[in-house]
């Protein structure tokens, strides 16, 4: 090793900069470390301890990255680079002399001044030599190395092993934690270990709404198996907080679960059991298919000869008769639509009552139909005959979702109007308990119907034997008619013999295509024939009554008119 004090002063200040420099290299890379563990450990502490806890979905490890980056730079400069200067001996030969003060500023001028120059024409080369010489001999025994006190660093060093040493250690048995700091730092997307491990979780669902079964979420763990875990969710729009409800683990295996009854929207939920936290997962609750557009067409029966009309309800109120179209619209695309109503099927349960052979009730069935669905999925059509009232609903099968849900609907009504019997009266005769075969009997009848009327009959029979009809008038249709016929005995009827009894009636019928159905008639009328005498005879007791009675309201007529004069006179009598 050198001597320092063999050593010139141009050698010793270039020797005193590089310790110099050795100081600030060592005090700004301590500080640097310090530094860099503090903000690994930060970077830690909120990775792993607040945005990995919350499962935030963001990766924030390049946010982390660049706010390190931007303190770290700012600690390199301020605590290292900036102090990293260029070397200069007056520099040096300032800090040599703030050390020994007895120099007197001797060295600053050695380094200043070496001989005349043009910029000093006037300073004497003996005085500067002398003083160069005075410099040497007072600086000759100074080590120059001395302004820098790697003393004052000792603290700082002591410091900087133990962050070192705490780092290397922790390091060391969490290898994989630092890993994974330094991967979600540089953007990739990865979890940090556990000592509880998430194995398996129902993930996704897709579930039916109103569905009487519970849905049911397991998630299984390996590793550290705690006496529990919990799960959070919220609504899947993000409008609303998390949920906390805990998980109730199984007996016999490491497996946690949680049942949840009528789910009603969308949810968003992840597990947390041990240490460990799963993904978040979505539960997608399939609504019903909803109409959104209704249009029913409704086709009267022809008879009625009414224009077919069109409504948007689904509770109908038809006449009798008429086919009824649906067209529906739905929201969203369906696979199936049954059309359930209850109306029985013909012949499969006339009697409800009627019992199989194994004595048991027979089961009633009910009139089913299949709609038709068009290639979007969403338009619907169906047609059903309205004759009889009857109440209906829908059976949807999805097909959104791929688990063809089925859904049952509100129940709807169609009534029917029924096309009720005409009303026939039968005017004239009153009576007539006699007649002759040449009698002519005027018939007079007034018929109604809500619908119109068809056509009218004479009914007759003679004794009680077969009834036979004669058609006696056309209605076409009107709502209400009275009409007349005059029915010839003898020609209507061949072989007319006194002592015959003819009973007879007027029908009617309206314009109902179930005819037979829609016959009413009139009360019943009968007569007897006989012969002329004995008409003649009935004919003179007739008029005999008649006079008989007219005289008695005569009579009567005058004890009335007496009974009021007689009160007339009373009330002018003054009391």
């Amino acid at each position: 090793m050198v001597d320092s004090k063999t050593i010139s002063i141009e050698d010793k200040l270039p020797q005193a900069w590089r310790q110099q420099r050795r100081y600030y290299h060592l005090r700004g890379a301590s500080r640097f470390l310090i530094w860099l563990v503090v903000m690994i450990v930060l970077d830690f502490l909120i990775d792993w301890g607040i945005l990995f806890q919350i499962r935030l979905t963001t990766n924030l490890g390049l946010l982390l990255l660049g706010i390190n980056v931007v303190v770290l730079g700012w600690v390199l400069w301020h605590e290292w680079l900036r102090n990293l200067k260029p070397y200069d001996p007056l520099l040096v030969a300032l800090e040599v002399e703030a050390k020994h003060p007895e120099l007197s500023s001797l060295l600053v001028s050695y380094t200043q001044l070496t001989g005349p120059d043009e910029t000093q024409p006037d300073v004497s080369a003996e005085l500067i030599e002398a003083m160069r010489h005075e410099a040497v001999v007072q600086t000759h025994k100074l080590d120059f190395r001395e302004i820098v006190d790697f003393g004052q660093l000792r603290s700082l060093l002591l410091v900087a092993g133990l962050v070192l040493a705490f780092f290397s250690a922790a390091s060391f048995f969490n290898q994989e934690h630092l890993r994974t700091l330094v991967q979600r730092l540089a953007g990739i997307d990865v979890t940090y270990p556990t000592r509880t491990q998430i194995i398996d979780v129902s993930g996704d669902l897709t579930v039916r709404l109103g569905d009487p079964e519970p849905t049911v979420i397991v998630a299984r763990a390996s590793g550290v198996i705690p006496d529990g875990g919990r799960i959070f969710t919220r609504p899947a729009d993000g409008e609303g907080k998390w949920t906390t409800l805990p998980l109730k683990k199984n007996d016999h295996q490491p497996a946690f679960g949680r049942e949840f009854k009528e789910i009603v929207k969308d949810l968003v939920y992840y597990v947390r059991i041990g240490d460990a936290q799963s993904e978040e997962y979505r539960i997608h609750v399939v609504p019903a298919p909803r109409i959104v557009a209704t249009k029913v067409d409704l086709s009267y029966p022809s008879y009625l000869e009414k224009a077919a009309g069109q409504v948007d309800q689904l509770n109908l109120e038809v006449p009798d008769g008429t086919t009824i179209h649906w067209h529906l619209t739905c929201d969203t695309a369906i696979k199936r639509l049954l059309v359930k109503t209850d109306r029985p099927i013909a012949n499969e349960a006339a009697d409800p009552d009627k019992t199989q052979e194994t004595g048991e009730p027979k089961e009633v069935k009910y009139e089913t139909i299949e709609a038709k669905i068009d290639a979007t999925g969403k338009n619907v059509t169906f047609t059903l005959l309205a004759d009889r009232g009857f109440k209906y609903t829908f059976r949807w099968t999805e097909q959104a979702s791929g688990k063809d849900f089925e859904y049952n609907d509100v129940q709807h009504s169609v009534r029917v109007i029924a096309d009720t019997v005409p009303e026939v009266q039968l005017i004239h005769p009153a009576s007539g308990p006699v007649a002759t075969v040449n009698k002519t009997v005027t018939l007079e009848a007034r018929a109604n119907d809500d619908h119109g009327l068809g056509k009218a009959w004479l009914v007759y029979s003679l004794d009680g034997s077969v009834e036979t009809r004669v058609p006696i008038h056309d209605f076409k249709g009107v709502r209400s008619d009275t009409f007349s016929y005059h029915w010839e005995l003898k020609k209507s009827i061949k072989d007319l013999q006194p002592n015959v009894q003819i009973m007879y009636a007027v029908e009617v019928v309206d314009r109902n295509p179930a005819a037979q159905r829609h016959i009413r008639r009139s009360a019943t009328r009968q007569f007897t024939v006989v012969e002329d005498a004995r008409y003649d005879q009935w004919a003179r007791g007739q008029l005999v009554a008649q006079f008989d009675e007219v005289t008695r309201v005569k009579e009567s007529e005058k004890l009335s008119s007496r009974q009021v004069k007689q009160l007339k006179e009373q009330e002018t009598v003054t009391p």
